[in-house]
């Protein structure tokens, strides 16, 4: 019986390899519930801030030079979206 419960667990996740659909089509752009500014600290004073666009963010720290990441590529990832940045 432990045999089997092992050969069981050890197929289990080979099978939902196999039967896992195929990733859809890449996103077009970050979600719109995610655009807009974040910001960390407190709200009287903020120590940075962090913009996102359809196609690229922009982080602003208080102690630090902006950046500016222009997305390359994005796609989802197990419900999340990633994004692939090029920048100075």
């Amino acid at each position: 019986m432990i045999r089997l419960l092992a050969a069981a667990l050890v197929a289990l996740p080979l099978a939902a390899q196999a039967q896992a659909p195929a990733a859809g089509p890449a996103p077009a752009g970050v979600p719109d519930a995610l655009r807009g500014a974040w910001f960390a600290g407190d709200c009287a004073d903020p120590q940075a801030m962090l913009v996102l666009t359809s196609r690229a963010a922009a982080r602003v720290d208080a102690e630090e030079p902006g950046r500016l990441y222009r997305f390359s590529a994005l796609r989802e990832a197990a419900g999340y979206t990633l994004g692939t940045a090029v920048g100075a």
